[in-house]
Protein backbone atom coordinates (compact mmCIF):
# COMPACT_ATOMS: atom_id res chain seq x y z
CA UNK A 1 0.00 0.00 0.00
CA UNK A 2 2.46 2.35 0.71
CA UNK A 3 4.49 1.85 -2.54
CA UNK A 4 1.26 2.09 -4.37
CA UNK A 5 0.45 5.58 -2.43
CA UNK A 6 4.28 7.02 -3.54
CA UNK A 7 3.30 5.73 -6.91
CA UNK A 8 0.41 7.89 -7.42
CA UNK A 9 1.89 10.89 -5.37
CA UNK A 10 4.82 10.61 -7.74
CA UNK A 11 2.16 10.88 -10.87
CA UNK A 12 -0.15 13.65 -9.23
CA UNK A 13 3.41 15.77 -9.44
CA UNK A 14 4.35 14.82 -12.83
CA UNK A 15 1.06 15.90 -13.68
CA UNK A 16 1.17 19.35 -11.78
CA UNK A 17 4.95 19.56 -13.47
CA UNK A 18 3.79 19.38 -16.65
CA UNK A 19 0.58 21.93 -15.88
CA UNK A 20 2.31 24.66 -14.71
CA UNK A 21 4.41 24.55 -18.26
CA UNK A 22 0.63 24.34 -19.93
CA UNK A 23 1.34 20.64 -21.35
CA UNK A 24 -0.32 17.57 -20.69
CA UNK A 25 1.01 13.71 -21.62
CA UNK A 26 -0.49 10.59 -21.91
CA UNK A 27 -0.14 9.02 -18.23
CA UNK A 28 1.56 6.00 -20.19
CA UNK A 29 4.71 7.78 -20.79
CA UNK A 30 5.22 8.64 -17.22
CA UNK A 31 8.13 6.36 -15.17
CA UNK A 32 8.06 7.38 -11.65
CA UNK A 33 11.21 5.20 -11.53
CA UNK A 34 12.35 6.46 -7.85
CA UNK A 35 16.28 5.33 -7.86
CA UNK A 36 16.29 2.99 -10.55
CA UNK A 37 17.60 4.66 -13.12
CA UNK A 38 19.00 1.40 -15.05
CA UNK A 39 19.66 2.92 -18.27
CA UNK A 40 20.93 6.67 -18.91
CA UNK A 41 18.21 9.71 -19.41
CA UNK A 42 18.80 12.51 -20.57
CA UNK A 43 16.30 15.71 -20.26
CA UNK A 44 15.37 19.08 -19.21
CA UNK A 45 14.59 19.10 -15.69
CA UNK A 46 10.84 20.38 -14.99
CA UNK A 47 10.30 20.27 -11.39
CA UNK A 48 12.01 19.07 -8.39
CA UNK A 49 10.53 17.98 -4.96
CA UNK A 50 11.96 17.37 -1.49
CA UNK A 51 10.19 12.90 -1.69
CA UNK A 52 10.99 12.82 2.41
CA UNK A 53 9.89 15.29 5.95
CA UNK A 54 13.63 15.42 6.54
CA UNK A 55 14.50 16.69 3.52
CA UNK A 56 17.48 14.23 2.56
CA UNK A 57 15.57 12.94 -0.67
CA UNK A 58 15.22 15.08 -3.98
CA UNK A 59 13.51 14.05 -6.37
CA UNK A 60 13.64 15.13 -9.87
CA UNK A 61 10.74 15.53 -12.67
CA UNK A 62 12.54 15.20 -16.10
CA UNK A 63 10.96 15.43 -19.86
CA UNK A 64 13.22 12.73 -21.51
CA UNK A 65 14.51 12.69 -25.02
CA UNK A 66 13.00 9.25 -25.23
CA UNK A 67 10.14 10.43 -25.26
CA UNK A 68 8.77 9.57 -21.58
CA UNK A 69 8.48 12.03 -18.16
CA UNK A 70 10.94 10.67 -15.16
CA UNK A 71 10.59 10.96 -11.65
CA UNK A 72 14.46 10.22 -10.14
CA UNK A 73 14.93 9.87 -6.33
CA UNK A 74 18.36 10.78 -4.97
CA UNK A 75 19.44 9.97 -1.42
CA UNK A 76 21.28 13.10 -1.45
CA UNK A 77 19.69 15.99 -1.78
CA UNK A 78 23.03 17.66 -2.65
CA UNK A 79 23.55 16.05 -5.38
CA UNK A 80 21.06 17.53 -7.30
CA UNK A 81 22.29 21.50 -6.29
CA UNK A 82 23.32 22.22 -10.02
CA UNK A 83 20.48 20.42 -12.11
CA UNK A 84 18.42 23.72 -11.34
CA UNK A 85 15.04 23.25 -13.12
CA UNK A 86 15.11 23.92 -16.90
CA UNK A 87 18.78 22.90 -17.05
CA UNK A 88 19.54 19.66 -19.02
CA UNK A 89 21.01 16.61 -17.10
CA UNK A 90 22.07 12.94 -17.72
CA UNK A 91 21.01 10.76 -14.79
CA UNK A 92 22.44 7.21 -14.74
CA UNK A 93 24.19 4.84 -12.54
CA UNK A 94 27.24 4.38 -13.94
CA UNK A 95 30.06 5.71 -11.57
CA UNK A 96 32.50 8.20 -13.09
CA UNK A 97 34.74 10.44 -11.45
CA UNK A 98 33.45 13.43 -10.54
CA UNK A 99 34.67 17.48 -11.52
CA UNK A 100 35.06 18.35 -8.02
CA UNK A 101 37.23 15.63 -7.13
CA UNK A 102 39.48 16.39 -10.48
CA UNK A 103 39.46 20.16 -9.16
CA UNK A 104 40.52 19.08 -5.33
CA UNK A 105 43.50 17.11 -6.71
CA UNK A 106 44.61 20.27 -8.90
CA UNK A 107 44.54 22.14 -6.12
CA UNK A 108 46.18 20.21 -3.83
CA UNK A 109 49.16 19.52 -6.27
CA UNK A 110 52.58 19.47 -5.29
CA UNK A 111 51.36 20.08 -1.50
CA UNK A 112 48.85 17.34 -0.63
CA UNK A 113 46.84 20.24 0.77
CA UNK A 114 43.46 21.37 -0.16
CA UNK A 115 42.77 25.33 1.19
CA UNK A 116 39.26 26.39 -0.45
CA UNK A 117 40.63 29.98 0.22
CA UNK A 118 43.48 29.01 -2.49
CA UNK A 119 40.73 27.71 -4.58
CA UNK A 120 38.82 30.83 -4.60
CA UNK A 121 41.85 32.91 -5.48
CA UNK A 122 42.73 30.74 -8.24
CA UNK A 123 39.21 31.10 -9.64
CA UNK A 124 39.14 34.70 -8.82
CA UNK A 125 42.60 35.43 -10.20
CA UNK A 126 41.98 33.45 -13.81
CA UNK A 127 38.42 35.46 -13.87
CA UNK A 128 36.84 32.29 -14.43
CA UNK A 129 33.04 32.11 -15.48
CA UNK A 130 30.77 30.36 -13.14
CA UNK A 131 27.22 30.09 -13.22
CA UNK A 132 25.72 33.18 -11.09
CA UNK A 133 29.09 34.21 -10.92
CA UNK A 134 29.57 32.86 -7.23
CA UNK A 135 33.29 31.95 -6.23
CA UNK A 136 32.25 31.48 -2.90
CA UNK A 137 28.95 28.59 -3.75
CA UNK A 138 31.28 26.83 -5.98
CA UNK A 139 34.12 26.33 -3.57
CA UNK A 140 31.67 25.17 -0.83
CA UNK A 141 30.27 22.48 -3.15
CA UNK A 142 33.78 20.91 -2.82
CA UNK A 143 34.06 21.27 0.84
CA UNK A 144 30.72 19.23 1.36
CA UNK A 145 32.07 16.51 -1.13
CA UNK A 146 35.38 16.78 1.09
CA UNK A 147 33.04 16.51 4.73
CA UNK A 148 31.64 13.16 3.04
CA UNK A 149 35.03 11.75 2.12
CA UNK A 150 36.67 12.57 5.86
CA UNK A 151 33.61 10.61 7.46
CA UNK A 152 35.06 7.50 4.72
CA UNK A 153 38.63 8.17 5.78
CA UNK A 154 39.73 9.34 2.91
CA UNK A 155 40.42 12.68 3.34
CA UNK A 156 41.88 14.46 6.86
CA UNK A 157 40.70 17.94 7.83
CA UNK A 158 43.32 19.78 10.13
CA UNK A 159 41.11 23.13 9.96
CA UNK A 160 38.45 24.69 8.33
CA UNK A 161 40.84 26.18 5.71
CA UNK A 162 43.12 23.06 5.33
CA UNK A 163 42.89 19.28 4.38
CA UNK A 164 44.91 17.00 3.94
CA UNK A 165 44.89 14.82 0.23
CA UNK A 166 46.16 11.38 -0.07
CA UNK A 167 48.45 10.87 -3.34
CA UNK A 168 45.66 8.40 -4.78
CA UNK A 169 42.83 10.71 -3.48
CA UNK A 170 41.36 10.61 -6.88
CA UNK A 171 41.01 6.50 -7.27
CA UNK A 172 40.11 6.32 -3.65
CA UNK A 173 37.44 8.51 -4.30
CA UNK A 174 36.24 6.84 -7.19
CA UNK A 175 36.16 3.52 -5.92
CA UNK A 176 34.01 5.15 -2.56
CA UNK A 177 31.66 6.36 -4.85
CA UNK A 178 31.17 2.45 -7.13
CA UNK A 179 31.32 0.86 -3.05
CA UNK A 180 28.10 2.59 -2.09
CA UNK A 181 26.47 0.70 -4.68
CA UNK A 182 24.39 1.64 -7.92
CA UNK A 183 23.36 4.74 -6.53
CA UNK A 184 21.53 7.28 -8.90
CA UNK A 185 23.97 9.59 -10.41
CA UNK A 186 23.28 12.93 -12.21
CA UNK A 187 25.61 14.83 -14.32
CA UNK A 188 24.72 18.73 -15.53
CA UNK A 189 24.84 18.39 -19.70
CA UNK A 190 24.09 22.45 -19.87
CA UNK A 191 22.57 25.04 -16.98
CA UNK A 192 20.94 27.28 -20.24
CA UNK A 193 17.62 26.51 -21.93
CA UNK A 194 17.50 25.40 -25.15
CA UNK A 195 16.87 28.80 -27.02
CA UNK A 196 20.19 30.46 -25.19
CA UNK A 197 21.68 27.45 -26.56
CA UNK A 198 20.86 28.25 -30.40
CA UNK A 199 21.72 31.47 -30.27
CA UNK A 200 25.27 31.01 -28.61
CA UNK A 201 28.61 31.71 -29.48
CA UNK A 202 30.12 28.76 -27.65
CA UNK A 203 30.16 25.46 -27.24
CA UNK A 204 26.77 23.71 -26.14
CA UNK A 205 25.14 20.51 -25.47
CA UNK A 206 23.02 20.99 -28.73
CA UNK A 207 26.72 21.37 -31.01
CA UNK A 208 27.99 17.99 -29.52
CA UNK A 209 24.76 15.83 -30.93
CA UNK A 210 25.38 18.06 -34.14
CA UNK A 211 28.59 16.49 -34.48
CA UNK A 212 27.45 13.01 -33.73
CA UNK A 213 29.35 13.00 -30.09
CA UNK A 214 26.04 12.30 -28.37
CA UNK A 215 24.46 9.16 -29.99
CA UNK A 216 21.27 8.92 -27.51
CA UNK A 217 17.96 7.96 -29.20
CA UNK A 218 16.16 11.03 -29.65
CA UNK A 219 12.37 10.15 -29.76
CA UNK A 220 10.22 12.61 -32.01
CA UNK A 221 7.70 13.55 -29.10
CA UNK A 222 7.41 15.82 -26.11
CA UNK A 223 11.41 17.39 -25.26
CA UNK A 224 12.48 14.87 -28.19
CA UNK A 225 10.85 16.93 -30.41
CA UNK A 226 11.89 20.57 -29.00
CA UNK A 227 15.14 19.33 -29.10
CA UNK A 228 15.03 18.32 -33.27
CA UNK A 229 13.63 21.91 -33.69
CA UNK A 230 16.63 23.69 -31.68
CA UNK A 231 19.09 21.14 -33.47
CA UNK A 232 17.74 22.61 -36.93
CA UNK A 233 18.10 26.46 -35.96
CA UNK A 234 21.49 25.56 -33.85
CA UNK A 235 22.50 24.24 -37.30
CA UNK A 236 21.53 27.56 -39.23
CA UNK A 237 22.86 29.48 -36.55
CA UNK A 238 26.70 27.74 -37.18
CA UNK A 239 26.58 28.68 -40.58
CA UNK A 240 25.40 32.65 -40.03
CA UNK A 241 28.16 32.31 -37.35
CA UNK A 242 30.73 31.09 -40.11
CA UNK A 243 31.47 27.59 -37.98
CA UNK A 244 29.79 25.01 -40.96
CA UNK A 245 28.09 25.34 -44.61
CA UNK A 246 25.80 24.14 -46.75
CA UNK A 247 26.41 21.71 -50.09
CA UNK A 248 24.65 22.51 -53.07
CA UNK A 249 22.15 19.43 -51.97
CA UNK A 250 21.58 21.43 -48.79
CA UNK A 251 23.52 18.90 -46.71
CA UNK A 252 24.88 20.41 -43.40
CA UNK A 253 28.45 20.12 -43.11
CA UNK A 254 30.43 21.76 -40.10
CA UNK A 255 34.25 22.95 -40.12
CA UNK A 256 37.31 20.84 -38.60
CA UNK A 257 37.49 20.87 -35.09
CA UNK A 258 34.03 22.54 -34.27
CA UNK A 259 33.52 21.97 -30.52
CA UNK A 260 37.42 23.05 -29.52
CA UNK A 261 37.10 25.94 -31.88
CA UNK A 262 33.59 27.24 -29.96
CA UNK A 263 35.64 26.41 -26.85
CA UNK A 264 38.16 29.16 -27.23
CA UNK A 265 38.78 30.85 -25.40
CA UNK A 266 38.27 28.67 -22.84
CA UNK A 267 35.59 30.60 -20.74
CA UNK A 268 34.42 27.83 -18.44
CA UNK A 269 37.90 26.76 -17.06
CA UNK A 270 40.34 28.53 -14.70
CA UNK A 271 44.09 27.97 -15.82
CA UNK A 272 46.80 28.36 -13.34
CA UNK A 273 50.18 27.18 -13.40
CA UNK A 274 49.50 25.59 -16.96
CA UNK A 275 46.43 23.12 -15.32
CA UNK A 276 42.99 23.29 -16.10
CA UNK A 277 40.68 23.79 -13.18
CA UNK A 278 37.13 21.90 -14.68
CA UNK A 279 34.11 24.68 -13.61
CA UNK A 280 31.48 23.17 -15.84
CA UNK A 281 30.37 20.84 -18.80
CA UNK A 282 29.17 22.69 -21.99
CA UNK A 283 26.15 25.28 -22.21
Amino acid sequence: MRDLGERNDIIKAINRALADRGEERAPGSFVPRGEEAQTPIIGRVVDKRLTDELGDRMGLIIDGIDGRVHHVAFRDAAATEEAKIGAIVEVSRTPSQRPADRNIAIVATGTGVYRPSDHREMLEAASARLRGGDYEAFVDTHVRRLEALRRAGIVERASADCWLIPENFEVRATAYDAGRGNLTRIRLLSGHDLKQQVKSDGATWLDRRLVGRDKSPLIMSGFGIEVREALDRRADELVRQGHASRTIDGAWRPRANLILTLQQPMSHCALRAGRWLTCSNFS
